[in-house]
């Protein structure tokens, strides 16, 4: 398994109306990273390491202050839901599942301890979300 590569400056969805939500960190995240939300409410980066972990709901692309990538715990931020597009990836096979690694907050080109689909590989830079836990 091999962890997708992204740059979080680039991260960003297609589309007119995407599903997009915000919520607040629960932990430090980035742009790109994929997350879960924690009993408090709170955005966690997911994994697929634990069971416990990888209740994905989606990938972080920004938050209300433009050019940020990373963001500390308690800040507001935009998420990407199911049936997005994410593009900032690089190196993806269209066609191809993707899911949630090990790697807390990553998406990876092979399944974890526990299988999370993420989604599929639309081109060589964009995943559509499509979580299957």
């Amino acid at each position: 398994m091999a962890d997708l590569t992204l740059t979080a400056a680039d991260v960003t969805v297609r589309g007119t109306h995407p599903p997009l939500a915000q919520f607040e960190l629960g932990e430090a995240a980035a742009a790109g990273d994929a997350v879960a939300l924690n009993s408090s409410g709170k955005l966690v980066k997911a994994d697929a390491a634990t069971s416990g972990d990888n209740l994905l709901i989606g990938i972080i692309i920004g938050s209300q202050y433009l050019g940020d990538t990373s963001f500390a715990s308690g800040t507001m931020v935009d998420v990407a839901l199911d049936g997005a597009q994410v593009t900032g990836f690089t190196g993806l096979t269209p066609g191809a599942k993707v899911y949630l690694s090990n790697t807390n907050g990553k998406l990876a080109d092979a399944t974890g301890t526990v299988t999370v689909t993420a989604g599929v590989a639309v081109d060589a830079n964009t995943v559509l979300l499509n979580i299957q836990w």
